[in-house]
């Protein structure tokens, strides 16, 4: 079963132009749900489905945590993401408006 799993995402990763949308994590949907069936079978291929469906939807926010200067992505599902699993075309438009290093030399 696992083949399968991962014969279909490959299929899906074939079609540049389906019905894909831009991911919202460096290691897109796909690239973990393959990961996922290959270490850890059908079943965690299957799970791994789920668990980036619940996160990957189009309601989020974006908030910078000044305690780790680091920013964060808060799904609909209410999970949290750091910077390092966003994919760059997420967090720019907000570091381009809001940039605290700029802001705390200029005395804001």
């Amino acid at each position: 079963m696992r083949w399968v799993l991962i014969g279909i995402v490959r299929l899906y990763r074939l079609f540049p132009d389906g019905p894909k949308r831009l991911c919202l994590f460096r290691e897109t949907c796909s690239l973990f749900v393959l990961r996922a069936a290959r270490e850890e079978g059908f079943i965690g291929g299957c799970r791994a489905i789920r668990h980036r469906f619940a996160r990957c939807r189009p309601k989020y926010s974006v908030h910078y945590r000044y305690q780790s200067s680091d920013w964060e992505i808060e799904f609909a599902n209410g999970e949290k993401a750091g910077s390092a699993e966003l994919a760059d075309f997420v967090l720019e438009p907000y570091q381009t408006v809001f940039n605290p290093v700029l802001q705390k030399q200029a005395g804001r």
